[in-house]
């Protein structure tokens, strides 16, 4: 494909809990596992048009989705995606082999285009947004096995269209260059996400409610 202009897209971010602390055998099956449970997801919703097919950034213990699609959709692939992984998980009796996924959505512009390295074409990607979904889940605490965080304006478009969806606003994260971003826990009734505990929460209580406060 040549070089296409900057485009908005919904960022998916998952992430593999203690992937590091994994054998190398148990590296590949969780990421089969993760990597079979999202496809069949994405097969659930995918348009007949393959232009609008994600692309996928791969991160080894993990990675980000490229979306075109509406944020309510992106949402319900993930609502299918945990549908599927708790399946796979509730047929393991060994806790440590589980795969447990944390997960956030951002939007932003991103720039997508093939260049040739070492004698073969590859997809690339430039954009804040995968960065600063990045910067979502870094701010994730380890309690929690399956958090779901997104930012204001992903939860913006969520709330209007998904009426189980409740969010609270957790800490901002403040990045290298001192740029804070704001961070929302999205809960969908029991299909999704956790209930998060006192220390992540927003220091100020009025601004952990939805829709609270926008700067």
């Amino acid at each position: 494909m040549a070089e296409l202009a900057p485009a908005g897209y919904v960022i998916l971010g998952l992430d593999i809990i203690k992937y590091s602390q994994k054998s190398l055998r148990d590296q590949k099956l969780a990421q089969e596992t993760v990597d079979r449970c999202f496809n069949w997801a994405i097969k659930e919703k995918q348009p007949e048009d393959d232009a609008q097919a994600p692309h996928w950034v791969d991160a080894g213990d993990g990675g980000y989705a490229l979306f075109r699609w509406a944020e309510v959709d992106v949402l319900e692939v993930l609502k299918d995606f945990y549908k599927r992984l708790n399946r796979e998980n509730a047929n393991i009796t060994e806790e440590n082999y589980k795969v447990l996924v944390r997960a956030a959505i951002h939007k932003d512009q991103v720039i997508v285009w093939d260049a040739e390295i070492a004698g073969r074409q590859v997809r690339k990607f430039t954009g804040h947004a995968i960065n600063n979904c990045a910067r979502l889940m870094s701010g994730m605490i380890k309690e929690h096995d399956a958090q779901v965080v997104c930012s204001r304006s992903v939860l913006d478009a969520i709330m209007v269209m998904d009426k189980l969806a409740s969010a609270t606003r957790l800490k901002d994260i403040k990045d290298k260059h001192g740029i804070e971003h704001e961070v929302w826990n999205l809960h969908v009734g029991t299909l999704l996400g956790v209930k998060p505990i006192k220390r992540e929460l927003h220091g100020e209580p009025t601004m952990r409610v939805y829709p609270g406060p926008s700067r």
